[in-house]
């Protein structure tokens, strides 16, 4: 597993008027410098950005690093607005806009998410996923009802013991703060409450209310019935997709 951010070097680069962290010793080259300043200008104006970039370039990364060091900006600007006007003492912190990051596959996730890993960048995140993709149930799973309505019917009636550990496992993946599947299926794997862990479709919605990032499907936003049913709200947010 890669250090934790902490532990690691990073040195930063001003592009657009944004400081962006990159990897020490990972020089960013042209392509990459090319699509920071594209992305960092497209989140400011609010505009629609079409970028392309030669295979093996670090696409992945720069947007990343990008969007999140935009991200970060925004929310030390609210946060400087905040503390000047009179009586907000004790009310919540302000939240920059939510970065929604998305393509095609779970595997074409998973490396997004090990793109995260390098960066310093930590803000409270998920993954999200159907009950068909996420379900540890067996007896959900084999029902002939399908996983939905088996799902639904199980926790009704309190028989799935994975849902009744799914705030446990939301708890642990919000402490590590930057996650992917491979931990995850760790955390589960150790879990002495209940065999096979807690469920990680409730844990990752119950970690959707707070994340500022979100990776997902991008069927997830783009089709109006799978936004409504999983309760995403996409207004003001940043949408990347990565494809």
């Amino acid at each position: 597993k890669p250090e934790p951010a902490a532990q690691r070097r990073f040195t930063e680069r001003s592009i657009g008027g944004v400081s962006i962290a990159f990897p020490a010793g990972l020089k960013p080259h042209a392509p990459q410098m090319a699509v920071m300043a594209k992305v960092v200008m497209s989140l400011r104006l609010q505009k629609h950005a079409l970028l392309e970039s030669p295979t093996g370039t670090g696409k992945s990364l720069a947007l990343l690093s990008a969007a999140l060091a935009w991200q970060a900006a925004e929310a030390r600007k609210l946060q400087a607005a905040a503390a000047g006007v009179a009586g907000g003492e004790g009310a919540p912190p302000p939240r920059p806009p939510r970065i929604f990051v998305c393509s095609r596959t779970h595997s074409q996730l998973s490396q997004l998410l090990s793109e995260l890993k390098r960066t310093p960048y930590d803000p409270p995140m998920t993954v999200l996923g159907s009950r068909a993709r996420w379900c540890c149930n067996a007896d959900v799973q084999s029902n002939s009802s399908g996983v939905d309505i088996a799902c639904v019917q199980a926790v009704k009636s309190r028989s799935c013991g994975h849902h009744g550990q799914a705030d446990a496992l939301a708890h642990q993946l919000a402490k590590m703060r930057v996650w992917d599947m491979g931990d995850m299926e760790e955390l589960r794997a150790n879990d002495t409450k209940v065999k096979g862990g807690g469920c990680p479709f409730f844990a990752t919605r119950q970690l959707a209310e707070e994340a500022q990032l979100i990776f997902a499907p991008y069927n997830y936003i783009f089709d109006a019935g799978v936004r409504a049913a999983l309760d995403i709200d996409v207004k003001g947010a940043a949408i990347i997709i990565d494809e």
